[in-house]
């Protein structure tokens, strides 16, 4: 520090030629001083804001992390997009040759099908969702999901016939899969399938949250196609602040329909049934 500041001195002094001697470097000594404790406070202890973003899973990711003014982020999004890169190849019904997708075309009866860990996890989680919700939610829609054209299939442009949307509800039941331990599902019914999207980009949320925090961060904000883990706090020492974009085409960040402080954790439930169609949860700078 100190050679960097004389140096700079030297550059800007005329008298150049002195500043090579020891009598010269003590006459300067009081200006550096000044400009040490001048300019020390206003970066050392400074806390910095690094925003990380990218694409997975058909949406977007931004993920903010406070760091000292000395620590650095370098490899962390490469370590990210390694790990979202190994969900999405597990749970996207839009890759051929994903777990799921494997899964979605075998057409045999109790027969064991390998799956990961990672599978094996959000299946046991989305079994308590179906049971708790009383078959309210149910992760084998997949028919009807294609059917309306929300998956990898074409949109229809008006309501599918009610005789097709009752033929495809005879094949979906999540209690139509079974998982066999350690690490296996097994149909029950052939044509059953599976779509996972409404609970893997939380999953993944929950992956990287855990990432940062192996990696020593403490304070950073997670979000993945509006799903959102906050921990710790901003820069500034206060709550992470999140907003609810307002549903509209085109319509920028900065307006939001409500905003909402966060403590350590997910954001809270009751914000969620507030999202309209094609609202995007955002990170909200003041």
């Amino acid at each position: 520090m100190l050679y960097a500041l004389c140096h700079s001195i030297r550059t800007l002094c005329p008298m150049r030629y002195a500043l090579c001697g020891v009598h010269a470097m003590n006459k300067f000594l009081p200006i550096i001083f000044v400009l040490v404790v001048l300019f020390l406070p206003a970066t050392s202890g400074a806390n910095r804001e690094h925003l990380i973003e990218g694409r997975t899973m058909g949406t977007w990711y931004h993920i903010t992390v406070v760091t000292a003014a000395a620590e650095s982020v370098n490899g962390l999004k490469e370590k990210i997009d390694r790990r979202l890169d190994a969900i999405n190849q597990v749970f996207s019904t839009y890759i051929k040759d994903s777990e799921i997708s494997r899964f979605n075309a075998l057409k045999r009866a109790g027969e064991k099908f390998a799956v990961s860990a990672d599978f094996i996890q959000v299946m046991r989680v989305a079994g308590k969702i179906y049971r708790l919700s009383e078959g309210a939610w149910d992760g084998t829609v997949n028919p009807l999901v294609d059917l309306w054209g929300f998956g990898p299939t074409r949109r229809q442009p008006q309501k599918p016939p009610a005789a097709e949307i009752k033929a495809r509800v005879q094949k979906i039941g999540f209690d139509r899969i079974r998982i066999a331990e350690p690490n296996f599902l097994v149909k029950i019914l052939a044509t059953v399938t599976l779509d996972l999207n409404s609970i893997a980009k939380g999953f993944a949320v929950d992956r990287v949250s855990g990432l940062m925090a192996a990696a020593g961060f403490e304070n950073y904000l997670v979000e993945i196609g509006g799903e959102v883990y906050a921990a710790g706090v901003r820069a500034d020492g206060k709550n992470w602040r999140v907003g609810i974009n307002r549903p509209q085409k085109m319509q920028p960040l900065t307006r939001y329909i409500k905003r909402y402080r966060l403590p350590t954790g997910l954001l809270p439930p009751a914000v969620i049934t507030e999202i309209f169609l094609r609202s995007t949860v955002c990170a909200i700078p003041t």
